[in-house]
């Protein structure tokens, strides 16, 4: 799943059976599939005029070799890990309801968008 506003493209949630699959021939199809997948994604939202594509999240450590994966596998895309922060503190009720608001129109806003882009005729 990804967020995307004019000029960047993050990746907030992605799902993979790589970890259950128990023979290695399965596990290299499986990451096969999620690297064309993200590369198809990032191929599209590049024709898009989107110029970030973030894959979200970098793992800091050294001993989770999981996360290490997660790693190389982002890493296998090229491109630079970059060290941000962002967010917000809402103090009061009406600031967070007015926060969800705002979000969940975007969300409107961006689906609707897809749905006139995706009836067009080929």
């Amino acid at each position: 799943m990804f967020y995307r506003d004019r000029q960047r493209v993050r990746s907030l949630h992605a799902a993979s059976f790589y970890a259950e699959a128990g023979a290695k021939e399965a596990q290299r199809k499986i990451g096969r599939a999620n690297r064309l997948l993200i590369w198809e994604s990032m191929m599209r939202y590049q024709a898009d005029g989107v110029q970030i594509f973030d894959l979200g999240g970098w793992y800091t450590g050294t001993t989770n070799t999981g996360l290490l994966g997660v790693n190389k596998f982002k890493e296998g895309f090229g491109g630079k890990v970059v060290c941000e922060y962002e967010g917000e503190q809402l103090k009061t009720l009406k600031a967070w309801c007015g926060c969800c608001c705002a979000a969940f129109e975007e969300t409107e806003e961006l689906e609707d968008a897809s749905n006139r882009s995706s009836n067009r005729p080929e």
